[in-house]
């Protein structure tokens, strides 16, 4: 058995690094056990924020990412294990190699007038294959394998699902099945799995799908000046910006696998509170990025939406052809008491690649309920529905609702400002022509009387013909 201790004093300049510990693991080694503490836990009420991923001397071993627990009252404390059977949450089981690993502590917040000290042990099991501490929970996959492509097959129709939640592999306070359970309980068609900067549950998730729910996999890229969404991937996606590698260089590394890269929660509150959460890339405003998370979280003044809305209006006006997304970023079943706003996709089936193919091409609508379709229509009889492209000099836009309350509000936005507004009934449609001169967009909101959104509609791109 090997034991390697680290320890360091942190100031507030020391925030926002990337500091690596490095230990050789002998052949014949059979368990790693990684046990740090750090403290202040606090400074004024606010959170210091470490957190450890671990890398082996090939690849990337996980990452759990929340502050750690409490313990005696001012310090935190973070307990990993691996082994090749199983793994804390947040890590992946599997073989222990011989050679140089390494445990990096991410300072994403520390605090200032108070330093900050951390232990770090390091503790190399032989022989033993056994965890040794219970204070954590031990994650085991309970299924490894890949459901089938299409999980129901059915003709082209609208399937309602979430595209961000977590789990216990990050900062969730409930397991896989339980996020599933809880998807299937309320009716949705899918649900997404995106713990922050791990892929050590994605396996688990997309095995547990079943007919009348698709369980689909990401990970939520957590970084110090913002967070992304990268849907579809199934491995660990590096997440560390640097001089050399740039937030649309990550960007285009996840469409390279096959992912579908969403900015989440741009206005969010950011540092001391939320370290990390708002949007700060000056390079991705929004550079490569096409779609945009504009509502976060169960009720809409929540993740500060309406300020992401504004935002995301704003880059429409620059010329970006965007799709705007929701995600519940549920952490357990209290989020969901309140009913979040959920996708509303129409696709060809229900499949990974079906649901997110057509959210890439716009085609959906964000709801806490109630139905809300755009279409439109030229004098060439040719139409698009929302996310699509038409030409027409004379167009007619038609917008569909149902389920929506006497007080509601439905309104046009037309190049970011509201052109019409009436007052609902609780289902029906309504024309309106307009007259195409330059590049425009155009999407549909159902507000209540105090301005919260109930559903919002993807804008329909419109150009003249000559």
């Amino acid at each position: 058995m090997n034991i390697f201790t680290f320890s360091n004093t942190l100031t507030q300049a020391d925030c926002k690094r990337h500091i690596t510990h490095a230990f050789e693991v002998p052949q014949g080694a059979t368990g790693i056990v990684i046990h740090m503490t750090y403290g202040p836990a606090k400074v004024d009420g606010i959170d210091n924020h470490l957190v450890i991923s671990l890398f082996d001397p090939a690849q990337a071993r996980g990452s759990r990412h929340y502050p750690g627990d409490l313990v005696e009252g001012n310090r935190r404390l973070h307990h990993i294990e691996v082994n090749e059977h199983a793994a804390t949450f947040g890590f992946v089981a599997g073989p222990i190699q011989p050679g140089l690993w390494q445990a990096m502590i991410h300072t994403n917040m520390v605090l200032p007038d108070e330093p900050l000290h951390y232990m770090l042990d390091v503790e190399i099991k032989q022989g033993d294959r056994q965890t040794t501490d219970g204070r954590r929970p031990t994650a085991i996959p309970s299924v490894v394998g890949r459901p089938p492509s299409v999980v129901s097959p059915s003709s082209p129709r609208w399937f309602k699902g979430d595209l961000h939640a977590h789990t216990f592999h990050s900062d969730g306070d409930w397991d896989v099945p339980d996020l599933i359970a809880e998807a299937r309980a309320r009716g949705m068609d899918f649900v997404t799995l995106s713990d922050h900067n791990t892929a050590s549950a994605l396996a688990q998730m997309r095995g547990l799908a079943a007919p009348e729910l698709l369980t689909m996999g990401g990970i939520e890229l957590t970084t110090f000046y913002g967070h992304a969404l990268a849907l579809g991937v199934k491995d660990w996606i590096d997440w560390r910006v640097s001089d050399t590698r740039s937030m649309p260089d990550i960007a285009r590394e996840v469409e390279a696998v096959g992912g579908t890269f969403v900015i989440a929660h741009p206005m969010t509150e950011g540092d001391p509170i939320c370290t990390g959460c708002d949007w700060a890339y000056d390079d991705m405003m929004p550079g490569n990025a096409r779609l945009v998370e504009v509502w976060n979280s169960g009720v809409w003044p929540a993740s500060r939406n309406e300020l992401a809305l504004q935002l995301y209006y704003q880059w429409l006006n620059q010329g970006h052809r965007l799709v705007a997304t929701s995600g519940t970023d549920t952490h357990g079943p209290a989020s969901l008491e309140i009913q979040p706003g959920l996708d509303v996709v129409y696709a060809d089936e229900l499949s990974e690649r079906a649901i997110l193919g057509a959210i890439r091409q716009g085609h959906l609508y964000l709801s806490v309920g109630p139905k809300l379709e755009l279409v439109a229509r030229n004098t060439a009889n040719e139409t698009a529905m929302m996310g699509d492209v038409l030409r027409g000099d004379q167009v007619t836009l038609t917008i569909c609702w149902d389920a929506a309350r006497p007080s509601d509000a439905l309104r046009l936005i037309v190049n970011g400002e509201p052109k019409l507004t009436l007052r609902s009934a609780s289902k029906g449609q309504h024309g309106w022509a307009l007259k195409v001169t330059e590049p425009t967009w155009c999407c549909a909101e159902l507000r209540e009387a105090n301005g919260n959104m109930r559903a919002l509609t993807n804008p329909i791109f419109l150009s003249p013909q000559s």
